[in-house]
């Protein structure tokens, strides 16, 4: 691939369990005003500090550039069914997570609703143009078609999306 450069970057620097991770550079790499589109996608909610990924992508987005961000909504219906039957909503529980447990792999620690995706891009200086909830076509498997799922998704769509499985904001600088 020509053209492409990757470049280290630890967005969560608070999280950093070897030296590795503690010696990465958690600037993005890039001159401020610089990038025209950053996509943020199922990104935030594995993180445990947001505001050095925040502050940097609006550190290096142009004035005018387009920040899209999507990540699971804490609203989500299958989710809140599993709260209210004792389980964990989460990707893993306690035990297997790096709070508890030193590993680069970092489930889902925390789910976020639309208002509060809002507020977050807001208070780093951002002018939200667009918030959703969303089902994204990956959540759309042959298993979860018949009854149970078109009765799922009824009650999504009754109850204005807000139950959908994700949220999405589009905001500029």
């Amino acid at each position: 691939m020509t053209g492409i450069e990757l470049m280290d970057c630890n967005i969560d620097p608070a999280v950093a369990f070897t030296e590795e991770e503690r010696q990465t550079p958690s600037r993005i790499a890039l001159p401020d005003n610089s990038v025209s589109v950053i996509f943020f996608t199922e990104i935030i909610e594995h993180l445990y500090n947001l505001q050095n990924v925040l502050s940097e992508m609006h550190r290096v987005l142009k004035p005018g550039g387009v920040v899209y961000c999507s990540t699971n909504n804490a609203a989500h219906l299958a989710g809140l069914l599993r709260l209210l039957s004792g389980q964990n909503n989460l990707d893993t529980d306690l035990e297997q997570t790096s709070l508890l447990k030193a590993s680069q792999w970092r489930g889902h620690v925390r789910f976020y609703s639309l208002s509060e995706l809002r507020v977050l891009f807001e208070r780093f200086g951002f002018t939200v143009r667009e918030a959703h909830y969303i089902e994204p076509i990956f959540m759309y498997r042959k298993s979860y078609r018949g009854l149970g799922y078109r009765l799922f998704k009824a009650a999504l769509y009754h109850f204005g999306g807000r139950f959908r499985s994700h949220v999405e904001i589009v905001a500029t600088k």
